[in-house]
């Protein structure tokens, strides 16, 4: 898949956000854990960036600051989408992502 030039900033800069939180992320979960652990930090970097979207005032800041999520808004989802249809364009590997978020 070929991105034009105006695709890899957004990327790029999504990329480092959610690097940054993956290795909070581990750190944190692993905590004082010594046994075996299956985790996604990228689930649920996409799933609390879902909702920092849908956020305002000081909930969203709190949410881009945790996600180091770029600013403008539109360059953060610019940017996850590109990384989403990066990793669904590796060929011979089926990537699924299915995050939801349910309002009560």
């Amino acid at each position: 898949m070929s991105m034009a030039k105006t695709d890899v900033e957004p990327l790029h800069a999504v990329v480092e956000g959610t690097n940054q939180f993956s290795s909070w992320f581990f750190q944190y979960v692993l905590g004082d854990n010594s046994g075996n652990l299956i985790t996604s930090p990228l689930s649920a970097d996409v799933v609390l960036a879902m909702v920092a979207f849908g956020a305002g005032g000081n909930t969203e800041a709190q949410f881009r600051k945790v996600l180091s999520l770029p600013t403008p808004s539109n360059l953060a989802a610019t940017g996850y989408q590109a990384l989403i249809d990066n990793l669904n364009s590796v060929k011979d590997n089926i990537l699924t992502l299915a995050n939801k978020i349910f309002l009560i």
